[in-house]
Protein backbone atom coordinates (compact mmCIF):
# COMPACT_ATOMS: atom_id res chain seq x y z
CA UNK A 1 0.00 0.00 0.00
CA UNK A 2 0.97 3.19 -0.81
CA UNK A 3 2.61 5.67 2.25
CA UNK A 4 0.71 8.69 3.20
CA UNK A 5 3.08 11.09 1.93
CA UNK A 6 3.21 9.22 -1.64
CA UNK A 7 -0.83 9.43 -1.17
CA UNK A 8 -0.93 12.93 -0.64
CA UNK A 9 2.06 13.89 -3.47
CA UNK A 10 -0.37 12.66 -5.76
CA UNK A 11 -2.87 15.47 -5.62
CA UNK A 12 -5.88 13.22 -5.79
CA UNK A 13 -6.36 13.69 -2.37
CA UNK A 14 -8.31 16.57 -0.36
CA UNK A 15 -9.45 17.61 3.32
CA UNK A 16 -6.88 14.78 4.19
CA UNK A 17 -6.08 14.19 7.30
CA UNK A 18 -3.16 11.49 8.34
CA UNK A 19 -2.63 9.81 11.49
CA UNK A 20 0.06 6.76 11.49
CA UNK A 21 -0.26 4.71 8.34
CA UNK A 22 -4.04 5.81 7.88
CA UNK A 23 -6.11 8.74 7.15
CA UNK A 24 -9.31 10.03 6.27
CA UNK A 25 -10.27 12.38 3.20
CA UNK A 26 -12.05 12.81 0.01
CA UNK A 27 -11.25 12.17 -4.15
CA UNK A 28 -13.01 14.47 -6.48
CA UNK A 29 -13.11 11.41 -9.11
CA UNK A 30 -17.36 11.37 -9.86
CA UNK A 31 -17.67 10.02 -13.63
CA UNK A 32 -21.11 9.69 -13.16
CA UNK A 33 -21.92 13.88 -12.58
CA UNK A 34 -18.68 15.31 -11.47
CA UNK A 35 -19.93 16.88 -8.32
CA UNK A 36 -20.37 13.79 -5.94
CA UNK A 37 -16.94 13.42 -3.31
CA UNK A 38 -16.54 10.01 -2.27
CA UNK A 39 -14.84 9.36 1.45
CA UNK A 40 -12.17 7.77 2.06
CA UNK A 41 -10.81 6.27 4.79
CA UNK A 42 -7.46 3.79 4.91
CA UNK A 43 -5.73 2.25 7.51
CA UNK A 44 -2.37 -0.24 7.07
CA UNK A 45 -2.23 -2.33 10.23
CA UNK A 46 -2.43 -5.84 11.88
CA UNK A 47 -1.41 -6.99 8.85
CA UNK A 48 -3.63 -5.88 6.39
CA UNK A 49 -3.86 -2.67 4.17
CA UNK A 50 -7.37 -1.17 4.24
CA UNK A 51 -9.18 1.39 2.17
CA UNK A 52 -12.95 2.06 2.77
CA UNK A 53 -14.29 3.98 -0.32
CA UNK A 54 -18.11 5.65 -0.41
CA UNK A 55 -20.23 7.91 -2.44
CA UNK A 56 -23.35 9.55 -0.16
CA UNK A 57 -25.96 8.05 -2.63
CA UNK A 58 -24.79 5.36 -5.31
CA UNK A 59 -22.43 2.73 -5.92
CA UNK A 60 -19.08 2.62 -7.66
CA UNK A 61 -18.35 2.56 -11.16
CA UNK A 62 -15.95 -0.18 -12.22
CA UNK A 63 -13.66 2.35 -13.93
CA UNK A 64 -13.73 4.19 -10.44
CA UNK A 65 -13.08 1.16 -8.32
CA UNK A 66 -9.63 0.36 -10.78
CA UNK A 67 -8.73 4.14 -9.89
CA UNK A 68 -9.33 3.31 -6.39
CA UNK A 69 -6.98 0.54 -6.00
CA UNK A 70 -4.02 2.62 -8.56
CA UNK A 71 -4.36 5.12 -6.21
CA UNK A 72 -3.68 3.34 -2.93
CA UNK A 73 -1.86 -0.01 -4.07
CA UNK A 74 1.28 -0.17 -6.04
CA UNK A 75 1.28 -1.63 -9.60
CA UNK A 76 2.56 -5.24 -8.58
CA UNK A 77 0.31 -5.15 -5.73
CA UNK A 78 -2.86 -4.86 -7.73
CA UNK A 79 -3.24 -8.77 -8.27
CA UNK A 80 -3.48 -9.18 -4.35
CA UNK A 81 -6.58 -6.62 -3.99
CA UNK A 82 -9.71 -7.79 -2.85
CA UNK A 83 -12.73 -5.43 -3.19
CA UNK A 84 -16.30 -6.68 -1.07
CA UNK A 85 -19.19 -4.13 -0.48
CA UNK A 86 -20.73 -2.37 1.98
CA UNK A 87 -23.80 -4.41 3.57
CA UNK A 88 -26.83 -2.42 4.59
CA UNK A 89 -26.39 -1.19 7.76
CA UNK A 90 -22.62 0.09 7.52
CA UNK A 91 -22.49 3.48 8.25
CA UNK A 92 -21.58 4.37 4.33
CA UNK A 93 -23.87 1.62 2.74
CA UNK A 94 -22.81 2.62 -0.35
CA UNK A 95 -19.28 2.01 0.04
CA UNK A 96 -16.08 -0.89 -0.79
CA UNK A 97 -13.76 -2.08 1.15
CA UNK A 98 -10.05 -2.79 -0.64
CA UNK A 99 -8.13 -5.42 1.54
CA UNK A 100 -4.81 -6.34 1.34
CA UNK A 101 -2.66 -8.98 3.22
CA UNK A 102 0.31 -8.37 4.16
CA UNK A 103 1.43 -11.39 6.92
CA UNK A 104 -0.66 -15.02 5.70
CA UNK A 105 -1.51 -15.82 9.62
CA UNK A 106 -3.39 -12.26 10.22
CA UNK A 107 -6.55 -13.05 10.48
CA UNK A 108 -9.17 -9.82 8.44
CA UNK A 109 -10.44 -7.95 11.07
CA UNK A 110 -14.25 -6.52 10.79
CA UNK A 111 -14.57 -3.93 8.42
CA UNK A 112 -14.98 -0.59 10.83
CA UNK A 113 -12.77 -2.19 13.50
CA UNK A 114 -9.80 -1.57 11.10
CA UNK A 115 -9.90 2.46 10.38
CA UNK A 116 -7.88 5.27 11.54
CA UNK A 117 -9.51 5.77 14.79
CA UNK A 118 -7.84 8.59 16.06
CA UNK A 119 -9.26 10.39 13.47
CA UNK A 120 -12.71 9.85 13.90
CA UNK A 121 -13.92 11.62 17.64
CA UNK A 122 -17.43 10.33 17.00
CA UNK A 123 -19.50 7.48 15.28
CA UNK A 124 -21.46 10.45 12.96
CA UNK A 125 -18.00 11.02 11.57
CA UNK A 126 -18.23 8.15 9.76
CA UNK A 127 -21.58 8.94 8.09
CA UNK A 128 -20.12 12.30 6.77
CA UNK A 129 -17.88 13.00 4.26
CA UNK A 130 -14.82 15.29 5.94
CA UNK A 131 -15.39 18.32 2.90
CA UNK A 132 -19.02 18.85 4.80
CA UNK A 133 -18.27 17.81 8.42
CA UNK A 134 -17.49 21.31 9.65
CA UNK A 135 -20.65 22.39 8.01
CA UNK A 136 -22.07 20.16 9.99
CA UNK A 137 -20.37 21.36 13.54
CA UNK A 138 -21.47 24.69 12.29
CA UNK A 139 -25.30 23.96 11.99
CA UNK A 140 -25.33 21.82 15.28
CA UNK A 141 -23.77 24.69 17.01
CA UNK A 142 -26.18 27.35 15.21
CA UNK A 143 -28.95 24.93 16.68
CA UNK A 144 -27.32 24.56 20.15
CA UNK A 145 -26.85 21.03 20.09
CA UNK A 146 -24.52 17.98 19.01
CA UNK A 147 -23.72 16.86 15.79
CA UNK A 148 -24.79 13.53 16.75
CA UNK A 149 -28.14 15.28 17.69
CA UNK A 150 -28.33 17.30 15.08
CA UNK A 151 -27.50 14.14 12.60
CA UNK A 152 -30.20 12.64 14.36
CA UNK A 153 -33.06 15.03 13.69
CA UNK A 154 -31.70 15.01 9.94
CA UNK A 155 -32.47 11.00 10.02
CA UNK A 156 -35.86 11.37 11.81
CA UNK A 157 -36.70 13.84 9.01
CA UNK A 158 -36.17 11.20 6.62
CA UNK A 159 -37.72 8.54 8.05
CA UNK A 160 -41.09 10.89 8.58
CA UNK A 161 -40.76 11.92 4.79
CA UNK A 162 -40.31 8.42 3.95
CA UNK A 163 -42.91 7.26 5.65
CA UNK A 164 -46.04 5.69 3.74
CA UNK A 165 -48.38 5.53 7.08
CA UNK A 166 -47.93 9.50 7.16
CA UNK A 167 -49.80 11.87 4.84
CA UNK A 168 -47.41 14.43 3.65
CA UNK A 169 -48.36 18.13 2.78
CA UNK A 170 -47.80 19.18 -1.22
CA UNK A 171 -44.40 20.65 -0.32
CA UNK A 172 -42.86 17.44 1.09
CA UNK A 173 -44.36 15.54 -1.69
CA UNK A 174 -42.44 17.52 -3.95
CA UNK A 175 -39.26 17.02 -1.96
CA UNK A 176 -39.82 13.12 -1.40
CA UNK A 177 -39.96 12.50 -5.25
CA UNK A 178 -36.51 14.81 -5.88
CA UNK A 179 -34.71 11.96 -4.29
CA UNK A 180 -35.07 8.70 -6.72
CA UNK A 181 -34.62 7.05 -3.35
CA UNK A 182 -34.60 7.23 0.34
CA UNK A 183 -31.54 9.22 0.66
CA UNK A 184 -28.85 8.83 3.23
CA UNK A 185 -27.98 11.50 5.81
CA UNK A 186 -25.24 13.63 3.85
CA UNK A 187 -27.15 13.61 0.81
CA UNK A 188 -30.29 14.68 2.33
CA UNK A 189 -27.94 17.47 4.23
CA UNK A 190 -26.47 18.21 1.02
CA UNK A 191 -30.06 18.65 -0.69
CA UNK A 192 -31.09 20.72 1.98
CA UNK A 193 -28.37 23.24 1.85
CA UNK A 194 -28.92 23.41 -1.95
CA UNK A 195 -32.63 24.53 -1.29
CA UNK A 196 -32.05 26.86 1.68
CA UNK A 197 -29.30 29.11 -0.93
CA UNK A 198 -32.76 29.46 -2.84
CA UNK A 199 -35.24 30.08 -0.15
CA UNK A 200 -35.57 31.80 2.95
CA UNK A 201 -36.28 28.49 5.14
CA UNK A 202 -36.05 24.79 4.53
CA UNK A 203 -38.87 23.10 2.72
CA UNK A 204 -39.71 20.96 5.62
CA UNK A 205 -39.48 21.34 9.56
CA UNK A 206 -35.66 20.70 10.06
CA UNK A 207 -32.86 22.72 11.97
CA UNK A 208 -31.31 23.38 9.15
CA UNK A 209 -30.01 27.29 9.12
CA UNK A 210 -30.57 28.63 6.26
CA UNK A 211 -27.95 31.10 4.56
CA UNK A 212 -28.59 35.04 4.14
CA UNK A 213 -26.51 36.03 1.47
CA UNK A 214 -27.25 39.75 1.16
CA UNK A 215 -24.64 40.78 -1.06
CA UNK A 216 -22.68 39.92 -4.52
CA UNK A 217 -23.16 36.33 -4.68
CA UNK A 218 -19.77 35.95 -6.69
CA UNK A 219 -18.09 35.09 -3.96
CA UNK A 220 -20.26 31.61 -3.67
CA UNK A 221 -18.38 30.41 -6.96
CA UNK A 222 -15.12 29.63 -4.23
CA UNK A 223 -16.89 27.57 -2.09
CA UNK A 224 -18.47 24.35 -1.46
CA UNK A 225 -22.34 25.10 -0.86
CA UNK A 226 -22.20 23.05 2.36
CA UNK A 227 -19.73 26.00 3.41
CA UNK A 228 -21.92 28.72 2.50
CA UNK A 229 -23.07 29.23 6.49
CA UNK A 230 -19.81 29.15 7.63
CA UNK A 231 -18.37 31.94 5.00
CA UNK A 232 -20.91 34.20 6.37
CA UNK A 233 -20.57 33.81 9.59
CA UNK A 234 -16.48 34.50 8.92
CA UNK A 235 -17.10 37.44 7.13
CA UNK A 236 -20.10 38.42 9.81
CA UNK A 237 -17.65 38.53 12.41
CA UNK A 238 -14.78 40.21 10.77
CA UNK A 239 -17.50 42.70 9.86
CA UNK A 240 -17.11 42.30 5.53
CA UNK A 241 -19.24 40.99 3.57
CA UNK A 242 -18.79 37.66 1.88
CA UNK A 243 -17.49 38.57 -1.15
CA UNK A 244 -15.06 41.42 1.11
CA UNK A 245 -13.68 38.60 3.19
CA UNK A 246 -13.07 35.78 0.13
CA UNK A 247 -11.33 38.85 -1.79
CA UNK A 248 -9.49 39.36 1.60
CA UNK A 249 -8.17 36.07 1.56
CA UNK A 250 -7.23 35.65 -2.04
CA UNK A 251 -4.94 38.60 -2.10
CA UNK A 252 -3.26 36.81 0.95
CA UNK A 253 -2.86 33.79 -1.34
CA UNK A 254 -1.58 35.69 -4.46
CA UNK A 255 0.92 37.67 -2.07
CA UNK A 256 2.39 34.72 -0.68
CA UNK A 257 3.13 32.68 -3.83
CA UNK A 258 4.43 35.94 -5.62
CA UNK A 259 7.64 36.00 -5.73
CA UNK A 260 8.06 39.17 -6.59
CA UNK A 261 5.54 40.16 -3.54
CA UNK A 262 6.25 37.59 -0.66
CA UNK A 263 9.12 38.96 1.62
CA UNK A 264 10.36 36.55 4.69
CA UNK A 265 10.48 39.08 7.36
CA UNK A 266 8.47 38.78 8.97
CA UNK A 267 7.12 34.87 10.66
CA UNK A 268 3.78 36.31 11.38
CA UNK A 269 2.39 36.93 8.06
CA UNK A 270 -0.31 35.48 6.76
CA UNK A 271 1.11 35.12 3.81
CA UNK A 272 4.44 33.15 5.40
CA UNK A 273 1.99 30.97 7.32
CA UNK A 274 0.54 30.00 4.00
CA UNK A 275 3.50 29.40 2.76
CA UNK A 276 4.67 27.42 5.41
CA UNK A 277 1.70 25.49 5.54
CA UNK A 278 1.03 24.41 1.61
CA UNK A 279 3.53 22.77 -0.98
CA UNK A 280 1.86 24.77 -3.81
CA UNK A 281 -0.93 27.74 -4.22
CA UNK A 282 -3.91 26.60 -2.94
CA UNK A 283 -7.41 27.85 -3.07
CA UNK A 284 -9.74 30.51 -1.14
CA UNK A 285 -11.68 27.26 0.20
CA UNK A 286 -8.19 25.40 1.40
CA UNK A 287 -7.06 28.62 2.88
CA UNK A 288 -11.12 29.50 4.39
CA UNK A 289 -10.61 25.70 6.00
CA UNK A 290 -6.91 25.67 7.36
CA UNK A 291 -8.12 29.13 8.96
CA UNK A 292 -11.13 27.85 10.83
CA UNK A 293 -9.69 24.49 12.23
CA UNK A 294 -6.30 26.43 12.83
CA UNK A 295 -8.08 29.23 15.15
Amino acid sequence: MRTNKELIDSGFLKFQETSGQGGIGAIPMDRANGSNLPYILWNSSNGWDHVIASYSDRFFLPEEVELLKRLFFHPEELKSVIVEPAVLNDPRPYGISLWKGNEESAERPAVYDHIPHSLIKGPWQLKINPAYQFAIRFQASGNHITPEEYLSSLEDAINKLFDDTLALSEKDRKLKYSFYKKPSVEKFFLTMAEQAKRKPRSLIDTPFVAPTIKSDDRWKALFDPALYNAVVYQANGNRLSPGEYAHTIQRNINAAFNPLVYKTDNEKKMETILRSEFKSKPTVQQVFLFMVLAA
